[in-house]
């Protein structure tokens, strides 16, 4: 455990406090008491070691993965950082905002070299402010680049825009950028904040503002005009704010909201082809107890969806193939594969982090050894079940037979550090999770047996040069 472990002690400490407090406060609904306790001792948890970054000193608001081994976090500090999953120590701390920074995005910015014949790629990332700026950075030296303020006003998401050197951003309006910092057009929509924006196929982009969603056409040709250009309000609306949009697979997108209906979009006709999850009485009590946050796509036939504080597996079909009603104790914000897909990772709003898995891991203790020296299917859903499905079992889940039932995931573990809710969860190299929580840190969750190995790997390396040094001297 590194040096922030009496942080984490105190976190834990807390966190079992307030959960006390929740559970009575919540002790007058009977339902309200049936959340599963983790395994004692959690013999099937990997994520033994943990490493505090507690470089910000304010509020975190996302995490966002460059590659394969770098992540971006941005803070009401006025700050983003760069981190690596290999250290506890910033790679690059970006300053200049004067506001809040509150979205993050990593493009490729490519350059023609006319003489030579090739093209110049550099990675940047961009930052977006409360500030009414978005700036540019180097991600070689941390460096920025270019500020863009044309806009003026502020910015709230970024995204790509399946177009090379095009990106678009949204506050209070959506605009359309290029790399060298013009802004090219500007789309003033219903005076309602854009929240999302998904890049969806062949340079058209689709935009979620409050619980309205509206898609366009990006120009991909420089010479002419480019210009937004409105393809259709997409109907019907949802009845609340959304909440997430995502891809589901390459002819699907998905989004979601508070009143917890899912929506399958066609990206083809970017109209309705199923509603999930759609509860006629989502008002009860007006806390929403139905609202997904957030949900996952499976092998491109399955969702798993967060439910107020329970966790969905749904079929694009449209059928529920399992729910687990009471999951944690609050509502869940996010969910993520991790550890090579053989988990299922919820975060939660009561500050924990929760794996689900297959049952037959629950008897296998990992007793210091790494599961991911374990044989494993290719296929998302088999990992996470641990056993492989047939075509003929896959056609009776899409159909939902009766006589057919999925296997449940399982309770096999619980990660407890942050001292309030935990927003979002990102995996990396298999054997490593990155967390954020309402309490400003941002955690590295890693697999104690497999760094132990590495551990010991670097210093028999580095006595064997050192045995060979000395031998040379003699």
């Amino acid at each position: 455990m590194s040096g922030g472990a009496d942080l984490a002690m105190a976190a834990l400490l807390r966190k079992k406090g307030r959960r006390s407090a929740n559970y009575k406060a919540t002790s007058s609904a009977a339902h309200e008491m049936e959340v599963e306790r983790a395994p004692e001792n959690q013999p099937q948890n990997p994520f033994t070691e943990i490493h505090i970054l507690t470089n910000h000193s304010d509020v975190i608001r996302t995490i966002i993965p460059i590659d394969g081994h770098r992540f971006v976090s941005v803070s009401d500090d006025h700050t983003a950082v760069v981190w690596s999953t290999n250290c506890s120590n910033p790679l690059f701390v970006l300053n200049g905002h004067a506001g809040p920074v509150v979205c993050a995005m990593g493009m490729t910015m490519v350059q023609y070299d006319a003489e030579r014949g090739y093209a110049l790629k550099e990675q940047i990332l961009l930052t977006g402010s409360l500030d009414k700026t978005i700036r540019v950075w180097s991600l070689e030296s941390g460096e920025c680049i270019n500020i863009l303020k044309d806009h003026n006003t502020y910015v709230k998401v970024l995204s790509v825009s399946g177009v090379e050197n095009l990106f678009c951003a949204g506050g209070n309006n959506l605009h359309l950028w290029n790399l060298d910092g013009e802004l090219l057009h500007t789309v003033i929509l219903n005076g309602e904040d854009v929240s999302h924006i998904l890049d969806v196929i062949g340079g058209r982009i689709v935009v979620a503002a409050a619980n309205t969603l509206e898609a366009f056409k990006v120009p991909d040709t420089p010479d002419i005009l480019q210009e937004l250009e409105k393809i259709k309000k997409l109907a019907p609306n949802h009845r609340e704010m959304i909440l997430s949009l995502e891809m589901v697979s390459g002819s699907f997108f998905a989004s979601s909201s508070l009143d917890g209906t899912i929506k399958i979009w066609s990206v083809a006709t970017m109209t309705v082809t199923r509603s999930l999850n759609q509860e006629k009485d989502y008002l009860l009590d007006h806390s929403y107890p139905y609202c997904v946050h957030h949900f996952l796509s499976v092998d491109q036939n399955f969702l798993f969806a967060a439910v107020g504080r329970g966790i969905a597996l749904f079929s694009l079909s449209g059928d529920c193939l399992w729910h687990k009603v009471n999951a944690h104790h609050s509502k869940i914000l996010f969910l993520c594969l991790v550890y090579n897909g053989m988990f299922l990772a919820s975060c939660s709003e009561d500050g924990t982090i929760r794996l689900w898995g297959a049952e037959e891991f629950a008897d296998q203790p990992l007793e210091g050894k790494s599961l991911l020296s374990k044989e494993i299917p290719e296929s998302s859903l088999e990992r996470l079940l641990g056993r492989s499905i047939t075509t003929r079992e896959k056609r009776r889940l899409l159909r939902k037979e009766e006589k057919y039932k999925v296997p449940s995931p399982v309770l096999l573990g619980e990660c407890v550090s942050h001292s309030g809710a935990v927003q979002k969860l990102l995996t990396f190299n298999d054997n490593t999770m990155v967390s954020y929580g309402s309490d400003g840190i941002v955690i590295l969750w890693k697999d104690g047996a497999k760094e132990s190995e590495l551990r010991n790997d670097q210093i028999r390396k580095i006595l064997h040069f050192n045995s060979q040094v000395d031998q040379s001297k003699s």
